[in-house]
This record gives C-alpha cells, sequence and structure tokens, in this order.
C-alpha cells in the first residue's frame, strides 16, 4: 500500500512542475466552475462506545481507509461557491481484543454530498494561495464486513447501511495555472446527526481542480454616452483633452478594482489612450472619459465616412479582467468645420513651413528698426497689401443647408487656390501674423438683424493704450484688448474681405463695425459679439 501510496505521490509532483513551468501566475483566481479529483484516507472515530461489547479490558486498534473522491464546484456569487462530491473510501479496518473473544471488520464507505465553500481571501490581494471553508450534507453509504471468534466458534456478518449526516472542514486551493489549481482538504463527518455514532470520521486527502468558465465578474459598464458624435480632422489635438465619450463603470465585487481605459479610433489613433487605472469602491460607480490621440494622417481625409471607436477595458485586483466594445462616429473632411468659432483657430497653421516662408518673403524687403515699436502694426499692414497685389480675392460664402458643414480652407490652399470667403481670408491672414510672433483674434457677429453671422479680426500692436499716436490719432480706431498676458495692449480690426482694397480701408471698415455694433448697439452686453482669442 505504501509503495502504491508513492508512485502517485511521484506522479501528482511530477505532472504539477509540468504545468507550474507553463504559468505559474497565470489567474490568481477561482475561476467560476471546475471539477476535480482527490486522492485521501478516512480515519475513523474511536468506536470503543459500542455497546454490543464489553468494555472493560478490551483493546482496540483503528486503522485509516484510503481512496478517491471526485468534486465538483460552481460560483453561486461572490466567495461562495456550490460544492458537491461523490466517492469512495474503503477497507478502514477494526480489531478488537477482549476478555474471551476477538473481532475484526472492514468498513468501506462511499460519500455523496452537497455543501457551500467560501473562499477566505479576497481576489483583491492577489494571492495563489487560497484557503477556504466548507459545509454540507449528504448521504454515506457503509458497508461492512465483521468476524468474531468467541469461545472457538466463529461468526461472520456483512451488512449495508445508509445513514445521512453533515460535515464541516477548510482546505487550500494552490492555483498554477488559469485552468489548474492543486487542492488538499479536510473535514469532519458527523453521521446520523450524532457525535456519538462508531462511523463519525476525519476525511482529508490532496489531489488536483480542472477550471473553466469566467473569473468573478470584477465590473459591469452600465452606461457609453457619445459626447462628440462628429470628429473634425482639423481639431484633433482637441480631442486628446476633450472627451469624446463617457462611459460609466459599476464596481460588482466586494472589495475595491482598479479600472483602465483603453480607446483608438480605428485607421486614424496614432496610439491606444488610455484613462491609467482609476479606483473605483466595492458598489460604487464611476464615470470615466474616453479620449483619442488622433495624429495628422487624419487630415488627409477628403470626405464624411463612417468610424469606430474600439474600447478596451482593464480592471485589476487579485486578477485581471478585460471586455471590449466599440461605437460608432462621423469623420468629417479635412475642411469641414461645425461653425463654431471657438474651433475655428484650430485651422489656423502658423507651423506649416509654406506659411513660414512665404511670411518671411513678404517682410523680407520691409526696412524696420528693432527700436521702432511700429513694428508688428507695420509688418502686419505690409502683408495685408501685398496679399491685395498677389491677386488673392474674396469670394462670398455659399449658402449651405443647415445640415452640412462649413468649408475653410487652409492657409497654403487659399494661397493656392487665390480665393477664399471671410472664413478663409481670416485663416490666412491670422495665420501668417501668428508666424511672425504677432497675436491675433476673431471677432464674431451674429447679428439678430441678419441672417448671416459674418467673422473678421484682429492683431495685437503691442503698443500700451497711451501710445496709440504712433500709428494714428483716432483713438475709435483702436481695440483695447488684455490676452492672457494681463496686459491691456492697442489691437487693430481688420475686415478681411476688403483685401483688395486695401489695408486702410479694411482697418477704418472693421473700427467702424466695431464701435457700432460693439459699442453703440451692446453688442458685446447682449452676447452676439463675441472676441476669441488665437493659442
Amino acid at each position: 500500500m505504501n509503495q502504491k501510496r508513492n508512485i502517485y505521490t511521484i506522479l501528482l509532483i511530477t505532472f504539477l512542475i509540468l504545468v507550474s513551468g507553463q504559468n505559474l501566475w497565470a489567474q490568481k483566481v477561482m475561476r467560476s466552475t471546475g471539477i476535480g479529483i482527490r486522492f485521501g484516507a478516512w480515519k475513523m472515530y474511536d468506536p470503543t462506545n459500542d455497546k454490543k461489547f464489553d468494555n472493560a479490558n478490551v483493546s482496540t486498534t483503528t486503522g485509516s481507509g484510503e481512496g478517491g473522491v471526485l468534486h465538483f464546484y460552481k460560483r453561486l456569487r461572490d466567495r461562495w461557491f456550490l460544492d458537491g462530491s461523490l466517492g469512495n473510501l474503503g477497507n478502514i479496518n477494526v480489531n478488537r481484543i477482549g476478555p474471551g473473544y476477538v473481532y475484526t471488520a472492514s468498513l468501506n464507505i462511499t460519500l455523496f454530498q452537497f455543501g457551500a465553500r467560501y473562499d477566505w481571501l479576497s481576489p483583491e490581494y492577489g494571492s495563489s494561495f487560497q484557503p477556504y471553508l466548507s459545509f454540507g450534507g449528504g448521504l454515506y453509504w457503509l458497508s461492512e464486513s465483521s468476524n468474531l471468534v468467541e469461545g472457538g466458534s466463529v461468526e461472520t456478518a456483512n451488512k449495508t447501511t445508509v445513514k445521512a449526516g453533515i460535515y464541516g472542514g477548510g482546505g487550500l486551493n494552490f492555483i498554477l495555472a488559469r485552468w489548474f489549481s492543486i487542492n488538499a482538504d479536510l473535514k469532519f463527518h458527523f453521521n446520523d446527526f450524532d457525535m456519538g455514532d462508531r462511523t463519525n470520521g476525519v476525511e482529508y486527502g490532496i489531489g488536483c481542480n480542472f477550471m473553466w468558465g469566467g473569473g468573478q465578474e470584477l465590473f459591469r459598464v452600465e452606461d457609453l454616452k457619445l459626447v462628440v458624435q462628429d470628429i473634425y480632422p482639423a481639431y484633433y489635438q482637441f480631442y486628446q483633452s476633450y472627451p469624446i465619450a463617457l462611459i460609466t463603470i459599476k464596481n460588482t465585487v466586494s472589495y475595491p478594482i482598479e479600472v483602465n481605459i483603453h480607446s483608438n479610433i480605428q485607421d486614424y489613433s496614432e496610439r491606444e489612450m488610455e484613462s491609467g487605472f482609476i479606483r473605483i469602491n466595492k458598489g460604487d460607480k464611476k464615470d470615466i472619459p474616453i479620449t483619442a490621440l488622433l495624429g495628422p494622417k487624419i487630415l488627409y481625409a477628403d470626405k464624411r465616412e463612417p468610424g469606430v471607436v474600439d474600447i478596451k477595458i482593464e480592471a485589476r485586483t487579485g486578477n485581471q479582467q478585460t471586455k471590449s466594445l466599440s461605437v460608432n462616429v462621423t469623420i468629417h473632411s479635412r475642411n469641414a468645420w461645425n461653425g463654431q468659432v471657438d474651433r475655428l483657430p484650430f485651422f489656423i497653421t502658423p507651423e506649416n513651413e509654406d506659411i513660414v516662408q512665404l511670411s518671411r518673403d513678404l517682410i523680407k524687403n520691409l526696412k524696420l528698426s528693432q527700436s521702432d515699436l511700429t513694428t508688428k502694426f507695420k509688418s502686419a499692414q505690409h502683408i495685408f497689401n501685398t496679399l491685395g497685389k498677389m491677386n488673392i480675392k474674396y469670394q462670398s460664402d455659399p449658402n449651405i443647408p443647415f445640415y452640412q458643414d462649413d468649408y475653410v480652407q487652409y492657409a497654403d490652399e487659399t494661397i493656392s487656390r487665390k480665393t477664399g470667403d471671410c472664413d478663409d481670408l481670416v485663416v490666412l491672414y491670422n495665420s501668417l501674423l501668428e508666424s511672425l510672433g504677432i497675436k491675433t483674434a476673431f471677432i464674431q457677429v451674429q447679428d439678430p438683424d441678419e441672417e448671416l453671422a459674418h467673422l473678421y479680426m484682429m492683431f495685437d500692436t503691442g503698443l500700451l493704450p497711451e501710445q496709440g499716436y504712433l500709428i494714428s490719432s483716432n483713438e475709435k480706431r483702436f481695440i483695447i484688448h488684455e490676452h492672457n498676458s494681463n496686459k491691456k495692449t492697442l489691437w487693430i480690426p481688420v475686415e478681411t474681405t476688403l483685401i483688395e482694397e486695401g489695408f486702410e480701408e479694411a482697418w477704418i471698415s472693421a473700427a467702424e463695425a466695431y464701435l457700432k455694433d460693439g459699442v453703440v448697439r451692446n453688442g458685446f452686453l447682449e452676447g452676439w459679439i463675441k472676441i476669441i482669442n488665437i493659442n
């Protein structure tokens, strides 16, 4: 018997080494379902209180029966599992020697039981060792063969009994791989619900589990709201910080978890964006923004087309769990604009190599002195006049249906095409000035008495309010404006649609419109005139 036990032990150890070598820390949590086998023994309770014999001067020895148990488990909730077992533990030998007799018996026990198991450690600890408690009940099929030698006579008996009972105990699972663990178990059985029953005993054993099914669900997606349905290529840097969607995650376990959201837009993202791990306490919900890292390649989108945002939710505690889902968006063309003026600055491209070169070429023959306080004004004036001489013309806005995007040309496109509407010319002029370090801003007019909105611009001269006399004696032609530097300076408004008329006419027209609409008609106070700073 000992030789057979040693063979079993060697085989089990060899198998465990092979399994653990594959993936020792693959999954530190019991999965939802498993089946296993335990090789073990049954140590029967001391039966000397059997009333069949006179207990005085009786010598009793009890052996341990060996066998195997097939067991099955299924997760009920959290760390609670349904546990069932079927097995046979046989050859439990009992020897009694008393005055004038010798009694020997061999007992065989078949178990059929159901109960519950509670894992002691929460998965958040990430331990591969999982101790547990177990309890339950079931049937015990007892088969006993006995011989009684007394006074020269021999009496043989065979008896089969079915008893009900309960058990309690515990054990340890050691998780070696996502699909495999080894198990040690110890239980005390109470047959007939009687502490004094002679067939009560301790069952102990060691074996293995084969596991499948998902681990415990750590979280649930409660809601997914699109914040941005329409993706505009010109705004691609904006989406790195502004959420495209908002996802609501609920912790469904009784311990804290950490959640990380991965997101990308198919074919357009430079790489995945991650929210970073965010802690969610037990039972809590959290709204997590989804952003996208889009690269310049989205600027090659030449038509409106559907897009897909792929989202992967990664949750971790002692184990890790992921879920994936996707949501549809619309990718607009590179020149599309939704009409929101606070988004128009994304079309300003002072870093464009062609624009940088052009702005420097336009002023290279302009004689400027470093000590001249009007350098920015003279540069802006000269660039505007030169653009007019380059035969760049204003083309009125087309009548665009409400359901279509406006179309905005980038500065280099306007230079190439030689025409543009008010949006295009503002973008061109602002891009050239910004490339020279001259601050600019948009002035949006949404006159309630007019059907269409209008846009013109202004630029910073760098002059203080008391230095206006250096460029004009008419104070009504200036705008005193405070940019992000907390310093008030003089700004010059320019009506870019008058590019063919020259800088002076464009300046006068814009100054008059600003005074009339913004001050006299209270456009600023009523909110239908707004200034949008670039950068």
